[in-house]
């Protein structure tokens, strides 16, 4: 069974994954060197390589440990024996301390990637490029130069400034240009299929595919608008005006005149009920000549109408998508040349940068045997341990699933640590929704079992206070928005509802707390941010 661990600020969850990892080891000293503990940051690698080694020594010296006790209790060991297993485990670790697998992320894929240059064909000697803005920053120089003498680039440059005027947002090419290519960084353009990416890649193919969106949007524009056209030539032909009908000017024939002016904002309720519903055509206060009119008119119109109310629904969708799609094609020629850059001068300095780091291994694990790939890497890992889960991404998680399950199956532990409030990363692709409710999906065969520590050691009363109230009201005044713009139970109201389901914490320290909040100016000002960031500067020297 997969243990997950909700833990919030100060809630001990490093406490708990050493203990994870003193119940492992304790229990079988040479397990040492088969436990893989993940963590997000350099610090936290070391803040917990650290607290083993320390509470080891304690241990092993007899000194006084908060680990004694749960240790003796949960694996039925007296003091004796725990200061015995504490000496050797700390000689076997001090030892051999390059196989305590406590590290980041970000290191340990890439650990793997060095054991697979071959493979994934990559210059064996390659360096880890970790800023990714200087070598967009280069790709996006690279652009510029070209954009006179490539006039498919100019035009694509040009859609993207007369945008960006558009919506009031910054005129500077470069910065626009710089801003759109951050997306190639991010998982929604790494998980591109390689054919695809291919295929969009060339610009012919860009040009034809141009044209398919615009026939699609022209073909239902046309037709919707024919429908108008011949709605309103008949009612012309019967004589008939929409105050003949039933509701007058918002009578359900006002939709053939909207089409007509290709006005293709939604079909409303009243022209749904409207279809094969002649109730919705005529009035009892209708005089009988008036009526029979409408009621002859009503079996071409209404034909018209269910027509076109079908055909609306069924070609919706694709219609929509298309109009995105064209709509924001050059956005897509212009990362593809970005693109290009990036690789070509990845390549000319034997580069890799970090953020291709993840989605190689993810090439990488795709059909074949996962326990293979990590042995290779000289090590073979039977316990998981994965910290800062709520700030893992998709494709993270792609590459750590298999790895996971098994270890499951084989018997061994598997822990994953997190909370969705501290989730800070989005801007490194961490998706909160992994640890919210896609680790239960993806682990129904094996089962989880939900721990939720819920005592907070480090902050006072009157900041655990005010954390508890704050998340619980923020949590539903942000549901109240989803069920205003979404309508009653939407999967975003549901996903909040479940994240932030009982954030309450209970207060373990002694003594007084201070909660002070001053709002800054609007991040969109000028200076707004060196002036936030001086306030903070003032407050933190005044304390």
């Amino acid at each position: 069974m997969l243990q997950v661990y909700r833990a919030s600020a100060g809630a001990g969850k490093t406490f708990a994954l050493t203990m994870e990892y003193f119940k492992i080891v304790f229990n079988s000293p040479l397990e040492y060197k088969n436990v893989l503990a993940v963590t997000f940051t350099n610090k936290a690698t070391e803040e917990m390589k650290s607290r083993i080694v320390r509470e080891l020594n304690k241990l092993a010296e007899g000194q006084k440990s908060d680990y004694r006790e749960d240790l003796k209790r949960s694996l039925r060991l007296s003091d004796e024996q725990v200061k015995a297993r504490a000496e050797v485990l700390r000689t076997l670790i001090l030892h051999d301390y390059g196989r305590l697998a406590v590290t980041t992320i970000d290191r340990f894929f890439q650990r793997v990637i060095k054991a697979f240059t071959r493979e994934l064909g990559i210059f064996p000697g390659y360096n880890v490029e970790l800023d990714s803005d200087y070598v967009l920053q280069r790709a996006v120089d690279q652009v510029m130069q070209r954009m006179n003498k490539d006039r498919e680039l100019g035009a694509w440059i040009t859609e993207l400034m007369n945008d960006s005027v558009e919506d009031a947002r910054s005129w500077s090419v470069k910065s626009k240009i710089a801003e759109l290519g951050k997306e190639l960084f991010g998982e929604s353009y790494m998980l591109f299929d390689k054919d695809v990416q291919e295929r969009f890649s060339d610009r012919d193919f860009l040009k034809i595919y141009k044209r398919f969106l615009q026939g699609i949007i022209t073909g239902f524009e046309k037709r919707l608008q024919e429908y108008g056209r011949i709605g309103c030539v008949f009612m012309e032909e019967q004589g008939l005006h929409v105050e003949d009908f039933k509701g007058g000017k918002r009578s359900a024939v006002t939709h053939f005149y909207k089409l007509k002016d290709k006005n293709l904002d939604g079909i409303t309720a009243t022209i749904r009920k409207a279809v094969d519903n002649l109730d919705e055509w005529v009035t009892k206060s209708m005089d009988a000549a008036g009526r029979a009119r409408v009621e002859d008119a009503y079996t071409t119109l209404n034909t018209w109408l269910r027509e076109s109310v079908e055909f609306y629904d069924e070609h919706l969708r694709d219609y929509v998508s298309a109009r995105l799609l064209s709509g924001n094609l050059y956005q897509l020629g212009i990362l593809n040349d970005l693109y290009g850059e990036v690789r070509d001068y990845c390549d000319e300095k034997g580069l890799m940068l970090l953020s291709d780091t993840t989605r190689l291994l993810n090439t990488l694990i795709a059909g074949n045997d996962t326990s293979f790939l990590f042995e290779k890497t000289g090590n073979f890992y039977k316990h998981v341990m994965i910290d800062e889960f709520q700030d893992t991404s998709t494709m993270q998680w792609a590459n750590f699933r298999p790895l996971i399950v098994n270890t499951l199956a084989e018997g061994g532990r598997a822990m994953l640590v997190g909370d969705v409030k501290q989730s800070i990363y989005r801007w490194r692709n961490g998706d909160w929704r992994l640890l919210a409710e896609g680790v239960e999906r993806d682990f129904t065969a094996f089962g989880t079992d939900n721990i939720v520590l819920g005592h907070n050691w480090r902050s006072s009363r009157e900041i655990v206070e005010f954390n508890n109230r704050f998340f619980v009201q923020a949590a539903g005044q942000l549901k109240e928005l989803y069920d205003a713009e979404c309508g009653e139970d939407n999967v975003y109201s549901r996903s909040i509802a479940e994240a932030y389901n009982k954030p309450e914490q209970l207060v373990s320290r002694p003594g007084n707390g201070y909660v002070e909040i001053r709002f800054g100016e609007e991040k969109q000002e000028e200076g707004s941010d060196t002036a936030i960031m001086e306030e903070v500067v003032a407050i933190v020297n005044d304390t």
